[in-house]
């Protein structure tokens, strides 16, 4: 593979070994692929792995905030349309939440390692930097969902960290149906999702 001379490449660059990453988290039994194992994916030397990434834990903790990026961008989409009622509003974002991390059983397993198998054994300034990144990710949405439903500073984070732990812990009660390589998560998991977020949020927002 050609070296990576500017921004825009280096960037592909790195976005390609997140890739690899997800693909072998999706294909293997729930442990954290090796850095060589990415590396290998990639078609990358090890060493050049290293120069993106210094650890293997700091590619999943990237990969992470990359895989939420897209399921929070929804209900920054959803709670925008004025044109919906609130309950409308709600439902529209619960079903396309709720199906983005049913079809990625991978992204809840990566969520349930972040606190041992992640973060535990990153260094300080990587956590710190990774720890603040997510934070500045959950308060720019928490900010728009106060502006599109008039609520109280800080509701919005409220909401969101609710909702975070809503799904954790009923993934965590249903089980990770392993070894799982394709398709969707458990399916009572999926269905306690939607009604569990669709009763939460809908409760919430009634006053």
């Amino acid at each position: 593979m050609k070296r990576a001379y500017d921004a825009a490449d280096k960037d592909q660059r790195r976005q390609s070994i997140l890739d690899a990453a997800a693909l072998l988290l999706q294909q293997g039994g729930g442990s954290l692929p090796s850095a060589a194992q990415i590396a290998a994916a990639t078609g990358l030397a090890k060493g050049t792995l290293y120069i993106y990434f210094r650890t293997k834990e700091e590619i999943f903790a990237a990969l992470l905030l990359h895989l939420w990026g897209p399921a929070l961008a929804t209900l920054v989409e959803e709670f925008s349309r004025t044109d919906r009622s609130v309950p409308e509003r709600v439902e529209a974002f619960v079903g396309r939440f709720a199906a983005y991390v049913d079809e990625r059983p991978f992204l809840l397993r990566l969520d349930a390692l972040a606190k041992e198998g992640i973060e535990r054994n990153m260094s300080e300034p990587a956590l710190t930097a990774h720890k603040a990144a997510a934070l500045a990710d959950i308060e720019r949405i928490s900010a728009h969902l106060e502006a599109a439903l008039e609520l109280a500073p800080g509701r919005g984070f409220q909401l969101l960290t609710r909702t975070h732990a809503m799904m954790r812990g009923l993934w965590q009660a249903f089980g990770d149906p392993l070894p799982v390589t394709q398709g969707c998560a458990h399916p009572a998991f999926a269905t306690e999702l939607r009604e569990a977020l669709t009763e939460y949020w809908r409760g919430a927002l009634s006053g």
